[in-house]
């Protein structure tokens, strides 16, 4: 552990960014700094790497000589930024600024990036720039001047100025992404967030590869000099809270963001466009940013600099209204105020996106009023012609206090209007259908009044024939305790579970009361069954259901965030054990006293011995799978340490100071160990 100290990082890179003290400063492939986590270390030529102190950089073999031998090399970590007063020193206008040293760039859709380069040129494809005195070579993707080549570098997005709101990231006025994720757009113009900091959005508009390589869309990885690794998934953005429900009014009932524009949609509803004073195109789809012209043949946006790729409309947002819906279909369901009630096949109300509009024979589409359904070419007829006729939208369920209206039993209940099913190992679903018939497969359910007929997946009655229903899990009636079947001291499981023992003598649980636990220490049965690990099956004298597979016990509430310190500043979760990575920093084995195998990436039980050969943990009575560590969690704590290694470095209480391969200290969890070493 390092011992507490008062200052965020004591090895200064320049003006604006630090490494923690015991670290190196080194640049990066773009310039940019990052550290490496050994005093007075060697930074690598790769510019990915570094290597301890009196070592020499070997990059055919990827390890660090001496004298002594060869080690692994270290792969170095993004510098932190010195903390400053002001959120970014070059404005670019009144809410978006670059880091001090930066340039603020126009990207292609008008809003803010910046270059991490002071005075940079922005070169003319709005996506990269160029050091101060040179010129864009766009052919080449290089930076040209009188002294030779270099290559370009990639804007990243401006950050907003500083706010109270949640997210640390923003991407605009209503989303943004964790702190250390990077703001990229989807295929629909919407903001996604990469789960890396200055992360290069690939071009698929799906994935994201790390700063300083490239994406390969052929093979889905990200290039550098020294490799490729997979490359990431995008998730969606958060939508920032906002006192404002839109700040673009389309009508008295619809508006878009603020920076958006609203254009129609094919059956004149609205949609926004996401730029502000932009082009609608003319098929009612996509939209141009406000300069540019659309080209339909080319699904561009032309200018007189170029053109780039047009982009697609979303819905409007609805004005907040103190009505939940304006459009009553009976006493418990509704419609927005614009919309028609109509009946699906099933009896539920749906809703049709028009006022007074026609609802069609076939209980799934509508048209506007004063036209007539024609179901043969799915189109909406009038004496002026056709258009596509509209598909209806689930109607809305007028607000109640209770959560549940129709209760299965003292602690599961149903939606109002739907009707309490068991599933084959008797839980409780939901049929969403009032006074259903549940269906002998008992996974499926069918209107009042029909009957179930497993052959063909109908609910048959005089009428006819409907498709049947899926249900859906019952939920649990609120309740006081967090789990009320307590597995020991720290674990429970949910009221109506069981619980088991894993093949690693963890708790686990099955989701059936008094369940039988299966001797594969994996699943599990109803009561009254027996497990048929041939089968996979639960046997009983009435039939043979599938069994269920166990998960996770859950750990009762405790008051401290890691039971299990690793150092001062990371712990695990109690019922862990701390191990280190390749790197030296820590990660959790999600065992008590596991075996820390040497490839620093996966554990073992305690009493068993890693087999790095077959990937499993070894003991007299068999093997297992080993486990894979994930990452420590990082805690605040108020005791330095109480094994001292040097000045600055220390073990905890009952600990052992022991020096690594790399000089580095490392704690045995050992009182006043001995060294062993094994030739």
């Amino acid at each position: 552990m390092r011992q507490q100290s008062d200052k965020a990082g004591d090895v200064p890179c320049d003006s604006t960014h630090a490494c923690q003290d015991g670290s190196t400063c080194c640049k990066t492939t773009t310039g940019e700094w990052a550290c490496c986590p050994l005093p007075q270390a060697v930074c690598c030529e790769d510019h990915v790497h570094c290597c301890p102190q009196g070592t020499t950089c070997n990059t055919a073999k990827n390890t660090c000589e001496s004298s002594s031998g060869s080690v692994p090399w270290l792969e170095k970590v993004p510098a932190m930024r010195q903390q400053s007063d002001k959120a970014g020193d070059v404005p670019c206008d009144s809410t978006h600024a670059c880091q001090d040293g930066s340039t603020c760039c126009k990207t292609t859709t008008g809003e803010w990036a910046c270059c991490p380069l002071p005075q940079a040129v922005c070169c003319e494809d709005h996506v990269h720039c160029c050091p101060q005195g040179t010129t864009c070579n766009t052919a080449k993707n290089t930076c040209e001047s009188s002294s030779g080549s270099v290559p370009w570098l990639e804007k990243v997005p401006a950050m907003r100025q500083q706010s109270d709101k949640a997210g640390d990231v923003p991407c605009d006025s209503t989303h943004a992404c964790q702190d250390g994720s990077t703001c990229c757009k989807t295929t629909t113009g919407e903001w996604a967030c990469c789960p890396l900091p200055q992360a290069v959005c690939c071009e698929d508009h799906v994935h994201c590869c790390p700063q300083g390589t490239t994406c390969n869309t052929a093979k889905n990885t990200c290039e550098s000099s020294s490799g490729s690794v997979p490359w990431l998934e995008k998730v969606p953005a958060m939508r920032q809270q906002s006192d404002k429900a839109g700040d673009v009014p389309c009508d008295s009932t619809h508006a878009c963001q603020d920076g958006s524009t609203c254009c129609k949609t094919t059956t004149g509803e609205w949609a926004c466009c996401p730029l502000p004073q932009a082009v609608c195109c003319e098929d009612h789809v996509h939209c141009c940013p406000q300069g540019t012209t659309c080209n339909t043949a080319k699904n561009t946006c032309e200018s007189s600099s170029g053109s780039v790729p047009w982009l697609e409309k979303v819905p409007a947002m609805r004005q907040q209204s103190d009505k939940a819906g304006d459009v009553p279909c009976d006493s418990t369901h509704a419609c927005q105020d614009g919309s028609t009630c109509c009946k699906t096949t099933t009896g539920e109300w749906a809703c049709c996106p028009l006022p007074q509009a026609v609802c069609c024979e076939d209980h799934v589409h509508c048209c506007p009023q004063g036209t007539t359904c024609n179901t043969a070419k799915n189109t909406c007829e009038s004496s002026s012609g056709s258009v596509p006729w509209l598909e209806k939208v689930p109607a809305m369920r007028q607000q109640s206090d209770k959560a549940g209206d129709v209760p299965c039993d003292s602690t599961h209940a149903c939606q109002d209007g739907s009707t309490c099913c068991k599933t084959t190992t008797g839980e409780w679903a939901c049929c969403p259908l009032p006074q259903a018939v549940c269906c002998e497969d008992h996974v499926h359910c069918c209107p009042q009044g029909t009957t179930c007929n497993t052959a063909k997946n109908t609910c048959e009655s005089s009428s006819g024939s409907v498709p049947w229903l899926e249900k859906v899990p019952a939920m649990r009636q609120q309740s006081d305790k967090a789990g009320d079947v307590p597995c020991d001291s720290t674990h429970a499981c949910q009221d109506g579970s069981t619980c088991c023992k894993t093949t690693t003598g963890e708790w686990a649980c099955c989701p059936l009361p008094q369940a039988v636990c299966c001797e594969d220490h994996v699943h599990c049965c109803p009561q009254g069954t027996t497990c048929n690990t041939a089968k996979n099956t639960c046997e009983s004298s009435s039939g043979s259901v599938p069994w269920l597979e166990k998960v996770p016990a859950m750990r009762q509430q405790s008051d401290k965030a890691g039971d299990v310190p690793c150092d001062s500043t990371h712990a695990c979760q109690d019922g862990s054990t701390c191990c280190k990575t390749t790197t030296g920093e820590w990660a959790c084995c999600p065992l008590p006293q596991a075996v820390c195998c040497e490839d620093h990436v996966h554990c073992c039980p305690q009493g068993t011995t890693c087999n790095t050969a077959k990937n499993t943990c070894e003991s007299s009575s068999g093997s297992v799978p080993w486990l894979e560590k994930v990452p420590a969690m990082r805690q605040q704590s108020d005791k330095a340490g109480d094994v001292p290694c040097d000045s600055t470095h220390a073990c905890q209480d009952g600990s052992t100071c022991c020096k690594t391969t790399t000089g580095e200290w490392a704690c045995c969890p050992l009182p006043q160990v001995g060294i062993y070493v094994n030739t």
